[in-house]
């Protein structure tokens, strides 16, 4: 009878034993996390021009912060004489969407960069480029001359006849 009761005791002593285990294993883990309110995008401007980003002009490369989740509108307007020979938006050639010079670009999720490249438009004249303006000059100088010889063929003609 005693081990019966020895027995029992041991039993119950292992039950406890078990149970606070068990219930000082158990805990509760919190995960957390910090979700950004905004997120970078750097504008890289190469060229003569313009570039509008949410109403905000820049004519520099820079880094501006986007409110996360919103979309961005942009409005890219090339100097006099230059036009877009690119755009790209994170590393992906959009130019022809970008070709009207305004387009929206989707709500950001993460760091980004917009890349802008103006060209001279290749019918405009440099400032200080003597060839062009001789050209013209020299084209002006040939049509003022061929004036005069006509002018001066008339006359002949008039005055031969006359004769």
């Amino acid at each position: 009878m005693i081990s019966k009761i020895i027995l029992t005791l041991m039993l119950a002593v292992l039950t406890l034993t078990l149970s606070f285990s068990i219930v000082a294993s158990a805990s509760t883990t919190t995960l957390t996390t910090t979700v950004p309110s905004s997120y970078p995008l750097a504008i890289k401007i190469q060229g003569k021009g313009t570039v509008v980003v949410n109403a905000t002009n820049f004519t520099e490369s820079c880094e501006i912060e986007i409110t996360r989740n919103s979309a961005v509108s942009v409005h890219i307007l090339p100097d006099n004489d230059y036009e877009i020979e690119s755009v790209s938006y994170n590393a992906e050639n959009i130019t022809d969407k970008a070709k009207n010079g305004i387009f929206f670009l989707d709500a950001m999720e993460k760091a980004s960069q917009l890349s802008i490249t103006f060209v001279r438009n290749a019918a405009a004249p440099e400032t200080g480029d003597s060839d062009y303006y001789s050209v013209q000059i020299f084209s002006a100088g040939m049509v003022l001359s061929a004036v005069c010889i006509i002018a001066m063929l008339v006359l002949y003609k008039r005055q031969s006849s006359e004769s």
